[in-house]
């Protein structure tokens, strides 16, 4: 009898190790929440991320952009995270309906393949999502911020006439819309945001950045896009004139999304 339930106990761990050890990510993989749902893809990207029935981020992905050299050819001076679909990102059941999801790639493009090396985490939990990054350059660059961020696009149907309040870096606060009608004049535009709370019909969605990571806001509407923009990376000052980063530099950022959902 005492040899049955030391099997059953045997098993029980066994089980319990297996289901929180790391599996790959086959694309995609859904989480779904009380909260927030997203999808995940292979290359460790998050796509369709909602807060309640409302899709707040559409895609959210590494981003490499930089200067070219005058003694390199013209080329794609951009990087995308899906370039490198060689290892699968793994995810990893922590309890709770938390899961967090890790990928090591690199950052390719027709002329620098590797240009970067990269490591990403990302926690997901019902009503928290926080993203932390690094990357490496195996190359030198020019540019006149961090080469390496990360990108975020938003619905403009989702976000059009709510309001939201953001904080500066330099403690200024705002409040306004998301336009719903286009007009250049006025276009979003705004940079070293920390922080961003969106109301929503049934919550409030939150940006929230810690120290050395900033936030941008766009209208790809100014340019023939069709959604909001949100980057988020190491904090830099803006330069004229380029910062040169020699292979080895290390970009390093992280950003929490939260949801608040109205009783």
């Amino acid at each position: 009898m005492l040899k049955k339930c030391l099997a059953m106990v045997s098993i029980a761990v066994l089980a319990a190790t297996c289901a929180s050890a790391q599996q790959p990510v086959q694309s995609p993989y859904d989480y779904k929440s009380d909260g927030f749902s997203c999808t995940v893809w292979s290359d460790g990207s998050v796509h369709n991320l909602k807060a309640g029935d409302v899709t707040v981020l559409k895609d959210i992905g590494l981003l490499g952009n930089y200067l070219i050299a005058k003694d390199k050819p013209k080329h794609d001076a951009r990087y995308f995270q899906g370039t490198d679909d060689s290892v699968q990102a793994t995810v990893k059941d922590t309890g709770s309906n938390t899961f967090v999801i890790e990928k090591t790639g690199t950052m390719n493009n027709a002329m620098f393949a590797p240009g970067g090396k990269f490591t990403e985490k990302v926690t997901l939990s019902p009503f928290e999502i926080n993203f932390e990054y690094e990357v490496e350059t195996t190359t030198e660059y020019q540019a006149s911020g961090p080469v390496f961020t990360t990108l975020t696009y938003a619905p403009i149907e989702s976000l059009a006439d709510r309001g939201y309040k953001s904080v500066h870096a330099s403690g200024k606060e705002a409040m306004t819309v998301f336009q719903k009608v286009f007009d250049a004049k006025t276009q979003l535009h705004a940079a070293g945001i920390k922080n961003v709370k969106i109301s929503l019909e049934k919550g409030v969605v939150e940006f929230s950045t810690p120290d050395k990571t900033l936030i941008y806001m766009g209208d790809t509407r100014g340019y023939g896009g069709k959604e909001f923009r949100f980057d988020f990376m190491e904090e830099y000052a803006w330069k004229s004139e380029p910062y040169v980063f020699p292979a080895g530099t290390k970009f390093k950022w992280s950003f929490t999304i939260k949801y608040q959902k109205s009783e």
